[in-house]
């Protein structure tokens, strides 16, 4: 299993809260899925492919921050 993280300051609630609103606007454009499989499982601009299928624990985050299914 692989986890992904993201990191952000504690002192910067406007930077925290923009991420997550972005993040909430990509999930309600159905985008999160379509950004992932981009860059974690199609052929990257180098030619290499990660080969990373996205995980039930990060499919559910991607519905309760509002992508529909």
């Amino acid at each position: 299993m692989h986890d992904i993280g993201l990191v952000l300051r504690r002192d910067d609630p406007q930077f925290a809260g923009l991420v997550e609103r972005t993040f909430q606007r990509m999930a309600s454009e159905r985008r999160l899925a379509e950004l992932y499989n981009k860059w974690f499982l199609r052929r990257l601009p180098t030619g290499e492919t990660m080969n990373l299928p996205i995980s039930p624990q990060l499919e559910e985050f991607f519905r309760v921050i509002g992508q529909p299914d």
